[in-house]
């Protein structure tokens, strides 16, 4: 909390901008928000927490979180979700995996192929395996 004081969200927003630059906005939203609060908790040790009960009992079908996620009302929720799945996907294919999603997206991939490639599972089964992960990380 002294370091996010002290140097503000910096990394947070860079991030946006460094995969703006680099994807010419080819992203989703969730992705964008998740990869910036990923960088901000590894660079900074800062983590926006809240939602994360929410998160536990039902996180948001992965559909609507793609499709919706400016219009959910829910905003802890929806931004507690994107940051878990980020760390999620970072936990199965590394920061190694995390850039190639990155340059995938660089040369028009969409986020779902990008994944799907990188993760080498579908959307549907990158769901599952999200809930099962969150099931068993400490609260």
């Amino acid at each position: 909390l002294e370091a996010f004081k002290r140097r503000g969200p910096m990394v947070h927003e860079l991030t946006h901008l460094l995969l703006d630059y680099r994807t010419n906005g080819n992203y989703e939203a969730w992705f964008t928000e998740g990869l910036a609060q990923w960088e901000e908790y590894k660079h900074v040790g800062w983590e926006w927490a809240e939602g994360e009960t929410r998160l536990r009992q039902e996180p948001l079908p992965l559909t609507l979180l793609r499709r919706d996620f400016h219009h959910l009302r829910d905003e802890a929720l929806v931004y507690r979700q994107s940051f878990r799945l980020v760390e999620f996907i970072s936990s199965e294919v590394g920061e190694r995996g995390l850039r190639q999603i990155v340059t995938l997206l660089a040369r028009g991939y969409s986020t779902e192929t990008a994944l799907t490639l990188t993760l080498g599972r579908s959307l549907s089964q990158l769901e599952q395996d999200f809930r099962q992960w969150l099931a068993r990380q400490p609260f």
